[in-house]
């Protein structure tokens, strides 16, 4: 919508997260242009002090052709359905969840080093492979890539709610 184009200026990087097995979690990476973020800081005060709190949405506009959702020219397919895709090419989606199940999102752009790039992942029989490059959550130590970047640097999001608006477009996410 073009009245929309000057709040929807911003871009973020979205760690999608592919679970191989309990012990195995890959992350494709998505940079997001053209979203509009909001954050608000603040410290929430509770019975033991303080803790920090985020409050964060953020807006991602998507195109609805035929009985597809695209974003950007990726296609939108729901958490439930991701879990079960042997085909990652191209594809999108904002899962939320558990504390070791979720998709997260960094502001601005965020591309790990390319030694921490694998193209190709065997699972049991197959082979997934990803041209972009898939990041390895082990390679980040026992803690794993999330918790590397919520050390390292500012702004990184765990989505923790998705709503889906229709008369204008958009995914509205929700992260602390």
């Amino acid at each position: 919508m073009p009245g929309f184009d000057a709040l929807y200026k911003q871009t973020v990087t979205l760690f999608n997260r592919v679970r191989i097995d309990d012990e195995v979690d890959l992350f494709i990476p998505t940079v997001l242009e053209g979203v509009h973020l909001i954050i608000d800081h603040s410290t929430a005060w509770n019975t033991f002090g303080g803790a920090q709190t985020d409050n964060v949405r953020l807006h991602v506009r998507y195109t609805p052709c035929g009985d597809k959702t695209m974003i950007g020219s990726k296609q939108y397919c729901e958490p439930k359905e991701w879990k079960r895709l042997e085909d990652f090419t191209d594809m999108i989606t904002f899962r939320y969840g558990t504390d070791t199940d979720f998709d997260f999102f960094v502001k601005g752009v965020f591309l790990p080093e390319q030694g921490k790039l694998v193209n190709n992942v065997a699972v049991g029989q197959s082979i997934l492979t990803l041209d972009s490059g898939f990041i390895s959550d082990n390679a980040y130590g026992n803690f794993g890539f999330y918790d590397y970047l919520n050390k390292m640097y500012d702004h990184v999001f765990a989505v923790t709610q998705v709503s889906q608006y229709n008369l204008i477009p958009h995914f509205e996410l929700m992260a602390r």
